[in-house]
């Protein structure tokens, strides 16, 4: 390792500790960075998580509002600001995507966050938390059942 060189907690635990810190932290409300496979290919994002399965379902967080939301209201009201002050991983203040699910294969997401397990972010903030609730409630664009699935694993 060279002189300055940053180190990460990963360094210092073994796989079946790396495994361990992974089971017990990817669950509900909590934000994880990895390589997700969205429409437009495979791209870094954040993923808040909303439920651990055969498949992780969660909510994406983008930078910024892409231009076919910002001119549907009923897309743009589905994002919520979640802010870097509260998230300081963030580099900026950021929108959780609430107008659909997103699903990655749960395996595949442990393999990225045990090859670097700084992936695994602190939870989303209670009051984010409760915007991101709000938000899905009043979704008219969200599966009635996808709603529901994802008021359960966030409501408080």
């Amino acid at each position: 390792r060279r002189l300055g060189a940053r180190v990460a907690l990963g360094d210092f635990l073994t796989s079946e500790q790396k495994a361990e810190y992974i089971r017990t932290r990817l669950v509900p409300g909590r934000i994880v960075h990895a390589v997700l496979n969205l429409n437009s290919g495979p791209k870094p994002k954040f993923l808040l998580v909303a439920h651990v399965g055969i498949e992780t379902r969660g909510l994406v967080i983008n930078s910024v509002i892409n231009n076919f939301k910002q001119s549907r209201p009923h897309l743009c009201e589905c994002q919520v600001v979640i802010d870097r002050a509260s998230h300081p991983f963030l580099e900026h203040d950021s929108f959780v995507d609430c107008s659909q699910s997103h699903y990655e294969d749960t395996n595949t997401l442990r393999e990225q966050l045990l090859r670097d397990v700084t992936g695994i972010k602190d939870a989303v903030s209670v009051e984010v938390r409760g915007r991101i609730v709000q938000a899905v409630r009043t979704s008219f664009v969200l599966e009635k059942t996808e709603k529901q699935k994802l008021l359960d694993a966030l409501s408080p």
